[in-house]
């Protein structure tokens, strides 16, 4: 498959991807370069220690490179890579007894309590306080704490992070939601 494109124009991920798994070996670079701080954020924040993060995202690449062939390009590439991802980080949680058995429940918090974003003066803090913010993510149960790194480590959409998680947009930005508030009110019980 010819990925050759004009000049202003760059390769789609699924037409990266499929060329690829018909043997274009560039296309998988231009892939992995796009991917892979992305990636290695997502997983960094999401074990929170590094010798595991290297190991479980060489996995991720690995089980990319092997299933290049089995790729489906109905479904976005970032969908498919973070849903790797995913998997093999519930794999490592599993391993290491992580898994969170706390149940994401809607009912139980106040709606009218929900302030999506986290303010200016806070974003600079947490830059500061890298190891507080992941204790604060680390207390999340693990479907929140899933969310918030897909949007704001790895940079995923709502309809991307909707079909990785197989949820209803909806269900992830409210989930989005009710995590902010609660990462706002730790990270202030921390100032």
């Amino acid at each position: 498959m010819d990925i050759s494109t004009a000049a202003d124009e760059t390769p789609s991920d699924k037409t990266l991807m499929l060329a690829y798994a018909g043997g274009d070996t560039e296309a998988f670079e231009t892939l992995y370069q796009r991917h892979r701080r992305g990636l290695y954020r997502y997983v960094l924040h999401s074990c929170g220690n590094e010798a595991d993060t290297a190991e479980i995202y060489q996995d991720i690449w690995l089980k990319v490179v092997n299933g290049r062939e089995a790729y489906q390009a109905d479904a976005p590439f970032t969908a498919w890579l973070y849903r790797i991802a995913k998997n093999r980080l519930v794999d490592h949680y599993r391993q290491h007894g992580k898994i969170d058995s706390e149940e994401f429940d809607e009912q139980q918090s106040d709606i009218t309590m929900i302030a999506p974003t986290l303010q200016p003066e806070e974003v600079a803090r947490l830059g500061e306080k890298r190891e507080i913010l992941q204790n604060a993510l680390d207390t999340l149960p693990e479907g929140q704490r899933d969310v918030v790194l897909q949007r704001h480590v790895a940079g995923l959409s709502l309809a991307e992070m909707s079909k990785l998680n197989g949820e209803k947009t909806e269900t992830v930005k409210s989930r989005l939601r009710y995590a902010l508030v609660k990462l706002r009110s730790q990270l202030r019980e921390q100032s």
